[in-house]
């Protein structure tokens, strides 16, 4: 991590973040959708059922919607841990800028040209 600046650090943590918060939700989007076509599948296996058509046909309604409910199941303890992982990457950024942001700010007010301090060697600022 030598080579990650304050600044990259915040902009991949603020990226993480968006990103796992805006999958999360797409995640949850499409299982309240898969939710709607199990409940919709299973009103019509009650009404095939009703007007008798084949057991076999009216079991495999069924069955598909027992597989669209667990399906969604997983779905939403993926959008959760999604979810709770975007937290954990916001945390990150906050622990970085309470870390970070003091030395950051000094750097921004420091007169010392950045090109000249890019070129110091690391060795050099180590204490012996």
């Amino acid at each position: 991590m030598a080579g990650i600046t304050y600044t990259d650090l915040v902009r991949a943590t603020n990226k993480l973040a968006a990103g796992l918060a805006r999958n999360s939700e797409q995640v949850g989007a499409r299982a309240a959708r898969l939710e709607e076509e199990a409940q919709d599948t299973s009103r019509v296996a009650e009404v095939i059922s009703a007007i008798r058509v084949d057991p076999s046909t009216v079991g495999e309604c069924r069955d598909l919607v027992a597989a669209l409910l667990g399906w969604t199941g997983a779905m939403n303890a993926y959008a959760a841990a999604s979810a709770t992982t975007a937290r954990s990457a916001e945390a990150a950024q906050e622990q970085a800028r309470r870390t970070h942001e003091a030395f950051q700010e000094a750097f921004r007010r420091s007169p010392v040209d950045r090109d000249e301090l890019s070129q110091v060697k690391r060795s050099w600022l180590t204490q012996e």
